[in-house]
């Protein structure tokens, strides 16, 4: 149940922000993971024991099993405290409507699903022009700190619109809508000749990826190769 209910966060994350790499929670989907692993070797080991098939004393046992469960909690604390500390979304001033989507992703599941039962309207199919074209125009993606919030209060849209907009037309969540504008300004950057002094995370950085790991992850995604092995497909002579 709660490696479902991660998933499900993570999905409403991705819906709201396009840099989700400071509210990373997989390292609770790993101490998750542990914890059950964990359990069921301890089951193993002392169903062999009773049974015989361990030539080992029960008290060896038990301090294997506690052995485990003390490096989990030091994980699991050590983990949480760094990610505690780095954990950002920047919401706007005073409007938790983000977080409580996130906290709340049954019921905004409900009515996002009755929004996707039909195609975008006239009106609606307008607004799509409006909306990305000036992320096009402006290259908003190349702010780092973007997300929903912050994309229609420039634009003067609700986030229900955009959000629909981009769910349905698109046929991707925001998070991946302003990654792939991110990935296709890295990969030109990476391309120009006069780019070439500069660091793939320097160039990463300035198309609006916010960490080196981020950008390798979110490129190789979408590219199926990393950055630098980009780089060395292209400079490789053409046979």
């Amino acid at each position: 149940m709660l490696l479902k209910a991660l998933n499900k966060f993570d999905k409403r994350l991705k819906a709201a922000y396009s840099a989700i790499e400071t509210v990373n929670l997989r390292w609770l989907k790993h101490f998750t993971w542990i914890y059950l692993s964990w359990t069921v070797i301890t089951f193993i080991l002392l169903l062999s024991q009773n049974l015989g098939f361990l030539p080992i004393e029960i008290n060896q046992v038990f301090g294997i099993v506690y052995g485990v469960l003390v490096c989990s909690v030091f994980y699991l604390n050590n983990q949480g405290i760094q990610h505690y500390a780095l954990s950002q979304v920047y919401p706007s001033k005073g409007d938790f409507s983000t977080a409580i989507i996130a906290l709340a992703p049954e019921k905004h599941k409900a009515n996002n699903d009755s929004d996707n039962t039909h195609l975008l309207n006239d009106k609606e199919k307008a607004l799509e022009t409006e909306i990305i074209s000036p992320i096009e125009r402006e290259n908003l993606y190349l702010e780092p700190t973007i997300n929903l919030e912050s994309l229609a209060s420039r634009l003067r849209k609700s986030r229900h619109q955009i959000s629909k907009i981009i769910n349905v037309k698109e046929d991707r969540s925001f998070y991946d809508l302003i990654n792939g504008y991110r990935v296709k300004h890295l990969q030109k950057m990476l391309d120009n000749p006069k780019k070439k002094q500069f660091t793939i995370l320097s160039l990463g950085l300035e198309s609006g990826f916010n960490s080196k790991e981020s950008l390798n992850r979110i490129f190789n995604n979408t590219k199926g190769l990393t950055p630098k092995q980009h780089l060395n497909t292209k400079s490789q002579p053409i046979p």
